[in-house]
């Protein structure tokens, strides 16, 4: 069931947030806002309330509807609006807290703990929610009107809760500080790596189209040749031709592997596993004459030698005869 009214929250938060924070934040934002305005109006109509309390209460169910109204209308970001909210929650608690003080009676004890629980509630929503600095907020105004109340109510009860209650808020102050500190690293390193990202894409050309196409192909290990075009086909052209001419020049360097050129060819001279190499590399004659440094009539005598050893019709190529050769025999070891 959760899990339901999470789908349907998210839902209706549309585009709006794309991170995983910002979809846990747009959630409690909802969830927190119906329960205030859902408490406030039954407090209103149901509980005798004095005139500062009641006033608060509507004053709080009317913030809270202008947030997720301004919010829905791009006003106010989301972070804002979870701030707002809460700080208005909590200001409303030491309202009510304060009224209970000056009409303190000895069956208000439990109003007291009730209010002073959900005080600490808003505060670990802060928390749960990364709000920077908003948790020290919270607790601040919390312990404010704890103590408020301790010096002007005599109550058993609520002077032993209050060794409890200091230590919870102080370890919340504590918590905050350590997310705080870490939240900023986080964002400075998310600041470095945009940045980073951003100069790499300028520098390159490369967008964040071709980024996901490369990254596509990368975790696709499987993908039919129908998934491979429709990927390639969503970069830009030069980036097409960039990447099929690298993993081009990659599986050539495999094939022309001097050490298992030498295990395919047995019958090869050193010289002629040499021109194997690059002619697999896709090397015309003249460059493999200055690559071994020897004359054309050398070169082609001796790839005349490695047809005659490979059995070659007149009509069949070298290069395509010497890459069918080597596949077969890598798909062999492989087996």
């Amino acid at each position: 069931m959760a899990k339901g009214i999470s789908s349907w929250l998210l839902s209706l938060s549309g585009d709006r947030e794309q991170s995983l924070l910002g979809k846990e934040r747009f959630i409690i934002f909802m969830i927190t806002s119906i329960a205030l305005i859902v408490i406030n109006i039954v407090s209103v109509f149901t509980q005798p309330l004095e005139a500062a309390a009641r006033i608060s209460a509507i004053v709080e169910v009317v913030v809270a509807a202008l947030l997720v109204g301004m919010y829905f209308w791009g006003k106010i970001h989301l972070r804002a609006a979870l701030t707002t909210l809460l700080i208005v929650a909590q200001l409303q608690n030491v309202v009510e807290i304060f009224t209970y003080a000056h009409h303190y009676s000895a069956g208000l004890d439990q109003y007291f703990i009730t209010d002073f629980l959900t005080s600490i509630l808003l505060v670990m929503t802060a928390l749960v929610t990364y709000l920077r600095y908003s948790p020290t907020v919270l607790a601040a105004l919390s312990l404010f009107s704890y103590t408020y109340v301790l010096l002007n109510v005599e109550s058993a009860l609520l002077s032993n809760l209050f060794v409890i209650y200091l230590f919870i808020l102080v370890a919340v102050i504590l918590y905050d500080s350590i997310a705080t500190r870490t939240t900023l690293l986080i964002d400075e390193e998310k600041v470095n790596l945009t940045e980073e990202f951003t100069a790499f894409m300028k520098a390159t050309g490369i967008s964040r189209d071709d980024i996901k196409g490369y990254s596509s192909l990368s975790r696709n290990f499987g993908a039919s040749t129908e998934q491979a075009r429709e990927i390639l086909m969503s970069m830009k052209p030069w980036a097409q031709h960039n990447l099929v001419s690298s993993v081009d020049a990659m599986l050539r360097e495999e094939m022309s592997d001097r050490t298992f050129l030498k295990k395919v060819f047995p019958g090869f001279t050193e010289t002629q596993i040499s021109i194997a190499q690059l002619i697999i590399q896709g090397k015309r004659q003249t460059e493999i004459c200055l690559r071994l440094g020897k004359s054309e009539s050398n070169i082609s005598a001796q790839r005349s030698n490695m047809r005659s050893k490979l059995e070659l019709r007149p009509e069949d190529n070298l290069h395509e005869a010497l890459i069918s050769i080597v596949r077969a025999q890598r798909g062999d070891i492989k087996k």
